[in-house]
């Protein structure tokens, strides 16, 4: 269960240096570097303040991590639609902001109704769409890859004539 807890924190750390990367504006990056900074002090000191709870599954690092994401997705997609420049990384936000979007659903969910019988195949039915949309997420990762970021390959015509 502690595992989580990298994954959840450098998920947040990566992607937020990746937004401070493609986002425009001095002062928007700016936000976003303190925001980063403030969350990784909040989760430090909320496992400082409650250390029993690293072996737990912990909602508020989850919902602490996930939703300033999901906010600098939506930035980029307004950026997008005002400047109307390029394609590149939209289909890579589009799918991660998917993707993030139900999973945090799904793990900000992921202690209720523990013992409740009720709420078992509305879990289910949470998990396998968000399976789904995980291979959205991730088919729309290939097509950003394939339209932007592939090199194109050349025909060469390497016949020589040996006389």
């Amino acid at each position: 269960m502690y595992i989580s807890h990298y994954y959840f924190v450098g998920q947040f750390i990566f992607i937020s240096l990746f937004y401070s990367k493609i986002l425009k504006g001095k002062r928007l990056v700016a936000v976003i570097q303190k925001t980063l900074i403030l969350i990784i002090i909040l989760v430090i000191g909320y496992y400082s303040l409650y250390p029993e709870d690293y072996y737990k599954w912990n909602v508020f690092e989850i919902a602490i991590t996930s939703v300033p994401l999901l906010v600098y997705s939506f930035l980029f997609f307004t950026q997008k639609i005002e400047t109307k420049t390029g394609n590149s990384y939209i289909y890579f936000i589009s799918g991660f902001f998917i993707y993030l979007l139900s999973s945090t659903l799904l793990f900000t969910l992921g202690n209720i109704g523990l013992g409740d019988s009720t709420v078992k195949p509305l879990k289910q039915l949470v998990w396998k769409i968000n399976s789904i949309l995980y291979l959205i997420y991730q088919i729309l990762v290939f097509i950003e890859w394939y339209k932007n970021f592939r090199k194109p390959q050349s025909i060469k015509n390497n016949i020589s004539i040996n006389t």
